[in-house]
């Protein structure tokens, strides 16, 4: 925004899961560079990831036709999932080492990617928000007596990639499972108004420009051309932007929080 300063930016969903993998077979993802049993039959390396969506992208990809359960068996082999650790900044490896990541694919049989959506930015530092459905071994419990069943889950959240070396690689993934029980309780029902779900996000932010009553303050309500939707308030002290985005629960996300000055 011209003539602005932006003095605050806040990742509003940076709260989840650290270390959090997943792994499985993906909608909507080509797979050529892999034999008949799914796995990869080059390194990485030779892959050219010009973007940070295409290195998300490959990474859920390098994990296609792989999954790794106690009660039904694995498919795939390590080095699927080696090759998809490849894909991790020097900080995120050194985080987590390979045997944390493998062991962190437990119980998850397969993943199917929703959405994959770079928010707005530039820099060596970019984020794209990720929804996934995976199904995954759990417990006994529910209509049937088996002692393991399988269910689909719904998960979300932001997957950070940064430029190291001049190649882009994952630094952070952050996911959320969805909650669909909540909304058929009718509870929370502020979570499906874009305009409250923005107001909780970025309660500090609306204070620091001078609005005392967000809940009834006047905004602009404004969808994106990728799907997301940005929130404005705005005083004479400042601009306070909020981006989201609707889940498949029917829920706002808040993704990210700036808060705009005049120089």
């Amino acid at each position: 925004m011209r003539g602005w300063t932006v003095r605050t930016v806040k990742y509003a969903c940076a709260a989840g899961l650290l270390g959090f993998y997943l792994a499985g077979p993906l909608v909507g993802l080509s797979h050529s560079d892999r034999d008949s049993g799914g796995r990869s039959q080059g390194s990485t390396a030779q892959v050219e990831l010009g973007t940070p969506l295409e290195v998300v992208k490959e990474f859920f990809s390098i994990l296609a036709g792989t999954g790794y359960t106690v009660h039904f068996g694995s498919i795939g082999s390590r080095g699927d999932y080696l090759a998809a650790y490849e894909l991790l900044s020097r900080r995120y490896r050194e985080e987590a080492a390979f045997d944390r990541f493998h062991e962190s694919f437990r119980g998850v049989a397969g993943v199917e990617v929703s959405r994959l959506v770079p928010l707005p930015g530039g820099g060596d530092r970019r984020q794209v928000f990720v929804e996934l459905r995976t199904v995954e071994e759990v417990g006994p419990g529910g209509l049937s007596p088996d002692p393991v069943r399988s269910a689909f889950l719904f998960y979300s959240g932001l997957v950070t990639v940064v430029r190291e070396g001049g190649i882009w690689r994952i630094d952070r993934m952050e996911l959320r499972a969805e909650d669909f029980i909540s909304p058929r309780g009718g509870h929370q029902p502020w979570r499906r108004d874009p305009q409250a779900v923005a107001v909780v996000a970025a309660h500090e932010e609306l204070e620091e420009v001078g609005i005392e009553d967000p809940w009834t303050y006047p905004c602009s309500v404004g969808e994106l051309d990728n799907g997301l939707v940005e929130v404005i308030f705005a005083t004479g002290e400042g601009r306070v932007v909020v981006l989201l985005v609707r889940l498949a629960t029917g829920d706002w996300l808040a993704l990210r929080v700036l808060l705009l000055v005049q120089p």
